[in-house]
C-alpha cells in the first residue's frame, strides 16, 4: 500500500481502536466484498453473511495487516 494516503491513515487509526476510522474503512470496501461473496456463493443472504463475517475477521485481525498488499486484496 502507498504510504501517505488516506487510507493508511485510516488504517493506523483503526489500529489505534477509532471506530470511525475502521466504519470508513468498511464503507470503502463492502460493496466490493459483497460483491466477491454474491458471485463465490451465488446466494445475496449467503453474501451478506459473508462480508459480516470478513469484517468482523477484519476487525479482530487488523494489528496483522502490514501494508505489503493493499487492504481491498487483504481483505478478500
Amino acid at each position: 500500500m502507498p504510504e501517505d494516503t488516506a487510507e493508511t491513515e485510516l488504517v493506523r487509526r483503526a489500529k489505534a481502536g477509532e471506530l470511525a476510522a475502521f466504519e470508513t474503512l468498511v464503507a470503502q470496501h463492502e460493496r466490493v466484498i459483497y460483491t466477491v461473496a454474491r458471485r463465490i456463493t451465488g446466494s445475496a443472504q449467503d453474501a451478506e453473511d459473508v462480508t459480516q463475517q470478513t469484517f468482523l475477521s477484519a476487525m479482530e485481525h487488523l494489528n496483522g495487516f502490514r501494508g505489503a498488499a493493499s487492504l481491498a486484496t487483504w481483505l478478500r
